[in-house]
């Protein structure tokens, strides 16, 4: 069941990617937006031409000639008639070729006229950097980059905040500092999350406990979510109600670090099978959260072992050296199998006994 769930997230996700270009030209080249309606019970579809998109709402001139706003919060997903040179770098993005997709990505970026597109492929550069493990780059592009060209950016949820261990550099230990002290929240929570398994760990947690106080809630509780990092070896069973309630709160889109903590703790207060559930979440809220996923399986296979299913722990290492074989987390699945297999000869005499 647990694998199931992850495979099936990944189907739905590119399933809808590989429709979008099917969906343009029945739009006659038209965008088309599709939103939930004021009550989210049912999604609607607007057709026009987009203006513009911000992390407020969507402008978008109708065949009418009047513009209409709708709520970004709303919004589903949108189609338009993609670029060739696009659609050639999404399917590199897809297929998790994050190197060549960043190439294919900036090639786009110098052909494509359409400011919003323009600023979604920034995001989708942004997302390669932080999936080859580039996290000083992501941060610099972030800043002078998509920040610089929409202060107003709807693809907030791709800057690049860390959730697990980041072995840092002098040169991004130094960076991350600089974080702290700048105006905009964002660089604020960037900096803080890579800093809190450094020796600026008291800088950062006086970061985080700042933030907690602002008035952006997002800002707020993701620093309250980050800050559940360093409390996890003193959490208690009544906190995995508490975190819950408190991802819950957030963004779907902002959900999946949060929800890699709270399988820490999850796994830490003996429910082991809740926590794979949790970091199989990560990976379907995220699926180009490729740095964190690979810890999310990682942490899956550890757990599954550790209960003695050690069938499912297999197939979550073969997907791991399949599809994450670039990041450090994929670097033990070697050792890791061997001694699945060992646990699988060993449950399989016990039980013939």
């Amino acid at each position: 069941m647990l694998c199931n769930l992850y495979y099936y997230g990944r189907y739905a996700c590119s399933s809808l990617i590989l429709c979008l270009p099917l969906l343009a030209a029945a739009q006659n080249e038209s965008d088309l937006v599709i939103v939930w309606d004021a009550n989210r019970a049912n999604q609607l579809k607007v057709s026009g031409h987009i203006i513009e998109y911000t992390n407020v709402d969507l402008s978008i001139k109708l065949p009418s000639g009047r513009v209409r706003q709708i709520e970004s919060d709303r919004i589903v997903t949108m189609v338009t008639a993609w670029r060739s040179e696009y659609q050639e770098a999404e399917d590199l993005f897809y297929e998790k070729q994050y190197v060549r997709a960043e190439k294919g990505f900036r090639r786009a970026y110098t052909v494509e006229t359409r400011d919003w597109i323009k600023e979604r492929i920034q995001a989708r550069i942004l997302w390669c950097l932080r999936a080859q493990g580039k996290w000083s780059a992501a941060a610099r592009f972030y800043a002078e980059v998509l920040r610089k060209t929409n202060p107003a950016t709807p693809y907030i949820d791709v800057i690049p905040i860390v959730w697990h261990t980041l072995i840092l550099s002098p040169a991004m230990q130094g960076q991350a500092a600089e974080l702290l002290d700048s105006s905009d929240l964002n660089d604020r929570l960037i900096g803080a999350s890579w800093l809190l398994a450094s020796p600026l760990r008291a800088r950062a947690v006086s970061a985080l406990t700042q933030l907690e106080l602002n008035t952006n809630k997002r800002i707020a509780i993701l620093a309250t979510a980050q800050l559940w990092r360093t409390k996890l070896p003193v959490a208690l069973n009544a906190d995995l109600e508490k975190w819950q309630n408190v991802i819950n709160r957030l963004p779907l889109a902002d959900q999946a670090g949060p929800y890699y903590v709270l399988g820490k703790l999850q796994q830490q207060q003996g429910e082991s099978e809740l926590a794979v559930l949790s970091w199989m979440r990560v990976i379907i809220l995220h699926p180009h959260g490729h740095q964190l996923n690979a810890e999310s399986l990682l942490a899956a296979i550890k757990a599954l072992r550790e209960i003695e299913k050690p069938t499912q722990a297999i197939t979550l290492c073969r997907e791991l050296q399949n599809e994450y074989q670039t990041t450090i987390a994929a670097t033990q699945t070697g050792r890791l199998v061997k001694q699945l297999q060992k646990l699988q000869l060993d449950l399989k005499a016990a039980s013939a006994k």
